[in-house]
């Protein structure tokens, strides 16, 4: 009966003792098991982070090239040619059949029909297109990526209450000069100035 009952006793521990060990085991592996399956979403997390930053270099590395080609691509043009261009783009912005540009020396009458009227003080450029709805420009560069602009009319419509009084030229072409403004050039897209450069007469 002492016997028996000391078998039981070490059946239950036995059990007992198996059970512990299964629950240890268990746990042992579920804990292993989660380690694996965030050693796995580092891993995961730490291919993606390579790849976002392999994207990104890619990106920057093409921009880059992107901006250096388009820069050359104005090699070998004169700085009054690229000036042209991009002070059209600027003020006008439509591209015109052909751009034309001539100087107006210092001294010329801003009225070139009238010599009674004042007179451009510093050489001046005057940028127009291939016929008159295209568009004109009058303007002194700074050369500091500024320039004046005067507000020179393309037609001079005066009516002969003016035509008939040199003080009435003086004063409206006075008036244009008073006016002059200051514009910073865009230096614009090098793809856009290589088009209106290639229309350049």
């Amino acid at each position: 009966m002492l016997n028996k009952e000391i078998e039981k006793v070490k059946n239950e521990e036995l059990k007992t003792t198996f059970t512990t060990k299964l629950i240890l085991m268990k746990a042992t592996l579920d804990t292993q098991s989660q380690i694996s399956a965030l050693t796995q979403q580092q891993k995961n997390a730490e291919e993606e982070a390579k790849k976002a930053l392999e994207k990104a270099k890619a990106d920057t590395t093409k921009a880059v090239e992107q901006a250096i080609g388009d820069d050359k691509i104005l090699l070998g043009y004169s700085d009054d040619q690229i000036e042209y261009a991009r002070v059209w783009l600027t003020l006008i912005g439509v591209k015109p059949s052909e751009l034309n540009a001539k100087t107006i020396t210092a001294g010329t009458s801003l009225n070139p029909y009238d010599k009674r009227s004042v007179t451009y003080p510093t050489d001046a450029i005057m940028l127009y297109g291939g016929y008159s709805a295209e568009g004109q420009i009058v303007y002194t560069s700074n050369r500091n990526g500024t320039i004046n602009v005067y507000p020179v009319p393309s037609h001079w419509q005066i009516g002969p209450e003016v035509a008939n009084d040199p003080e009435k030229v003086r004063a409206l072409t006075q008036d244009i000069l008073d006016n002059v403004r200051v514009v910073t050039v865009d230096v614009g897209n090098p793809r856009d100035v290589l088009d209106l450069i290639k229309i350049q007469k």
